[in-house]
């Protein structure tokens, strides 16, 4: 209910943003200053560049592509769950458990990324009758897991694009 109430407030305040906008000239104050001059003109660019972006060929690629995430993480999330055995999880339950400790992480942003995904993750498995040391084991396999494929696609990357690292690394 959070998650949904919050993408329609954000809604109805784009829309009211949008529909009594008022477009006119800068306050004389932001002219006189070339700091907020700047500044009034790097976010008109962004603007244009947003504006851009909220076509609808644009958010239905970015649409597709977030679910086409979500699921291969909570997919994964599911092999781990298989991996080490633990009885009682099926795949939507998977997918649950990770939108479940994304959306936490999401609302309580703190600067250290692990521990809020582990836990809540620890707690939404708890919700779906998998014990808690299992939950654990799944939480920490994954998020080792994802940490390992993060670094061997890194590495794969740099190995394919070692002569463009190269120049780059000399361009300083």
């Amino acid at each position: 209910p959070l998650i949904i109430g919050g993408v329609v407030i954000a809604v109805a305040v784009i829309w009211l943003l949008v529909r009594f906008h008022h477009q006119g000239h800068r306050p004389e104050w932001v002219e006189r200053r070339k700091a907020f001059r700047t500044i009034a003109d790097e976010f008109g660019r962004f603007r244009e560049g947003a504006v851009d972006l909220m076509r609808p060929q644009a958010l239905a690629v970015t649409f597709a592509c977030s679910v086409t995430y979500l699921v291969i993480g909570g997919a994964a999330l599911y092999v781990v769950i298989e991996g080490l055995g633990i009885p009682h999880a099926t795949f939507t339950e998977a997918l649950a458990v990770y939108f479940f400790s994304l959306a936490v992480a999401l609302m309580f942003p703190i600067p250290v990324d692990f521990g809020v995904i582990e836990i809540s993750g620890v707690g939404a498995f708890a919700a779906v009758g998998v014990t808690r040391d299992a939950a654990i084991g799944a939480v920490l396999a994954n998020r080792i897991l994802s940490i390992l494929a993060s670094i061997a696609l890194a590495a794969v990357v740099v190995l394919i694009l070692h002569k463009e690292l190269g120049r780059a690394s000399c361009r300083e």
